[in-house]
């Protein structure tokens, strides 16, 4: 196994909040003056690139599986796609305040939902870009009686 060192920039990074793509490493880190950004860091080299505004939710994110988007919370509480590349955050619509992403599906075309603090714990598949986004399924189990589980 080859190890590579590659460079830092962020005076911080969070713990336990980072994606791996096959070319990519997504993180969280805090730069003096910027507070909590989303990073993407090249494999093959180069300085971190920060891809989100100042202030995001660095534990709660999650990368599209084709690397073109991170879903997450910005500054403002609301949740976003950022553009990994280019471009402004998209507001994801449609949302409860209680409820953030979690994960992608495998074509990156819908997203993970869940219902903070809802007992037994709800997921829900939010389909976007088709028709500006919407809600789709929700995707909980059934919930068995004591005596059958």
């Amino acid at each position: 196994m080859n190890l590579k060192r590659l460079p830092t920039m962020p005076s911080t990074t969070i713990p336990r909040a980072g994606y791996r793509t096959a070319s990519a490493l997504f993180f969280a880190g805090n730069e003096p003056a910027h507070g909590v950004r989303l990073y993407l860091q090249d494999v093959a080299g180069g300085k971190p690139l920060p891809i989100t505004p100042g202030g995001v939710n660095g534990t709660n994110f999650t990368v599209s599986p084709d690397g073109r988007f991170v879903a997450g919370i910005g500054p403002d509480g609301r949740d976003y796609l950022f553009p990994v590349h280019s471009g402004e955050p998209i507001p994801i619509s449609g949302l409860l305040p209680a409820e953030q992403p979690i994960g992608w599906t495998e074509d990156s075309k819908s997203l993970y939902i869940y219902r903070l603090g809802e007992v037994p714990a709800k997921v829900i598949a939010w389909i976007w870009p088709q028709d500006g986004g919407h809600l789709g399924r929700s995707l909980c189990p059934p919930i068995l009686p004591v005596s059958q589980r």
